[in-house]
């Protein structure tokens, strides 16, 4: 878990997944606005599934929209973890 971001956005939970085909791997960074979707209660090694908007930013990949959009400008993605869906 990373902490927080704040910005004009909102806030948004950030935390960075690893994501295998069994010989490379990536780490993509999930920015999660928790002022439009719960927050998602994650610790390291916990196996979690993510769809959003895939960004490719000056430092990395990042997964944004990761829950409902209020305007409908893009669709709804979500986090799912513990059984549980986070949109």
């Amino acid at each position: 878990m990373l902490r927080p971001e704040y910005g004009r956005d909102g806030e948004h939970e950030r935390f960075v997944v690893t994501v295998s085909d069994g010989s490379h791997s990536a780490d993509i960074l999930i920015a999660h606005n928790v002022g439009i979707a719960p927050y998602v209660p994650l610790r390291r090694g916990d196996d979690v599934t993510v769809k959003g908007v895939l960004a490719l930013d000056f430092g990395g990949p990042v997964i944004h929209w990761t829950h409902h959009d209020p305007r409908f400008r893009h669709d709804s993605g979500f986090i799912q973890a513990h059984g549980r869906m986070y949109e």
